[in-house]
């Protein structure tokens, strides 16, 4: 606390403000990052389910069809 209180004194509020909200947003964007990539995942595994079942549904129809 006493850093930020002498950075802010010696470069001023402004800059030191604009310091600590920068960083604030990088942590807040690397969360959202790796929220992001956890619900990739999640919707291509649903998707290969969904292939797997498309490919299932297809082959009992071609084998209806003999």
């Amino acid at each position: 606390m006493e850093e930020i209180i002498s950075l802010a004194l010696n470069y001023g509020l402004i800059p030191t403000m604009f310091v600590g909200l920068m960083v604030f947003v990088l942590k807040d964007s690397k969360r959202r990052e790796m929220k992001y990539q956890q619900t990739n995942e999640k919707l291509a595994s649903a998707l290969e389910i969904v292939k797997q079942i498309h490919e299932d549904i297809k082959d009992m129809r071609e084998k209806k069809k003999r």
